[in-house]
């Protein structure tokens, strides 16, 4: 009996123990950022606006376009009593006197007065957000074909053939896209034609014309292009602006091993190149802006293959990525592309 009792009290006390250390773990990691926030970023002597994105704990400096990126004098606030320092270095930043160069994205440490410490990116563009999306820093020319609702739409969204989707994902997003009455799911577009499973561009121009979506054709210019990745580049870059700036959006198969894989894993909200690896085969997705920055050419596109994947906001991560022209090009030349189909739509919003 003794033995009984010697027993239940030794795990009366283990629990609570236990109780013990794991209210002291939630009450510590409730208050593990706190006092750590940056709470503004200023440019001495400049009107330089910014965004403290306090998610991904990233501040982008929107500085003019003729700046020395390389030597900018900043102000930095943080939260009260909190110090700033370069994670590289372990330098404090004092406000008005130190220079850092952002011609890349650049590692803070924010140091509460409880020593709490969070890690911070600070980043700099004309524009506020390209750094951050790991475009680059200079934005020249930009054009979005957003329609006025959301009508992105991930491939594995249905029963049939849900890993060879793209082509039916892009026919149901070019619908809600082009008529904002319409309600057209991935299942639905797959139901035009279940008996193919990987569809053709023949066959997303049938599903397009079913629903009486305004669309056409263009024949890509191979022969001029000479079939030299640097020609279809500069012949490419230049149809998908024109078509683009005409309003239209463009649904193109490709090959996903063309594009980009790696990224730079220090840009926390990584909007470029691809978030997998490309398989052999095609792939179609919706080119619906572009982008120019630092010179390069960046095709916006909603690509239906997310795998669940989504960015800290929620939205799934095929949704507004980044592909280069230059990565499409090796595409044409690799699968011998001969047109794109475009839609056009009246309800259209930069």
């Amino acid at each position: 009996m003794k033995t009984s009792i010697q027993k239940l009290l030794k795990g009366i006390c283990l629990v609570c123990c236990i109780g013990l250390i794991l209210t002291a773990c939630s009450d510590e990691e409730e208050g593990l950022f706190d006092g750590t926030d940056i709470t503004s970023v200023s440019v001495p002597g400049t009107d330089a606006g910014n965004n403290i994105d306090k998610n991904n704990q990233t501040i982008t400096v929107i500085l003019p376009e003729h700046t020395d990126f390389s030597n900018v004098k900043l102000n930095i606030n943080a939260s009260e009593g909190a110090t700033v320092s370069l994670e590289e270095t372990g330098e404090t930043i004092v406000n008005g006197e130190t220079f850092l160069d952002l011609t890349k994205g650049v590692k803070l440490i924010v140091t509460a007065q409880n020593s709490n410490r969070a890690h911070w990116v600070l980043y700099a563009d004309n524009n506020g957000y390209t750094s951050a999306y790991g475009l680059g820093k200079i934005l020249t020319d930009s054009k979005s074909n957003n329609a006025e609702r959301e009508v992105y739409l991930e491939q594995h969204n249905s029963t049939t053939f849900p890993n060879s989707n793209c082509a039916p994902t892009c026919a149901a997003m070019a619908i809600n896209w082009a008529n904002p009455r319409a309600q057209m799911t991935v299942e639905m577009a797959r139901s035009f034609n279940k008996d193919i499973e990987l569809w053709t561009d023949d066959i997303i121009v049938q599903c397009l014309a079913s629903y009486g979506t305004t669309h056409a054709v263009h024949d890509l210019d191979l022969i001029s292009w000479s079939l030299e990745v640097e020609e279809i580049t500069r012949g490419y870059g230049e149809l998908v602006k024109k078509l683009i700036d005409e309003g239209k959006i463009i649904i193109m198969s490709m090959r996903m091993q063309d594009i980009t894989y790696i990224h730079d894993q220090s840009v926390p909200v990584p909007h470029t190149n691809t978030y997998y690896k490309g398989a052999e085969g095609n792939h179609a997705i919706i080119i619906k802006g572009y982008r120019i920055v630092d010179g390069i050419t960046w095709a916006e596109v909603y690509d239906p293959w997310s795998q669940g994947y989504t960015y800290s906001d929620g939205t799934y991560k095929g949704k507004d990525r980044y592909y280069t022209i230059s990565d499409l090009a090796l595409s044409i030349k690799g699968r011998y592309l001969g047109s794109v189909i475009t839609v056009t739509s009246k309800t259209v919003t930069n």
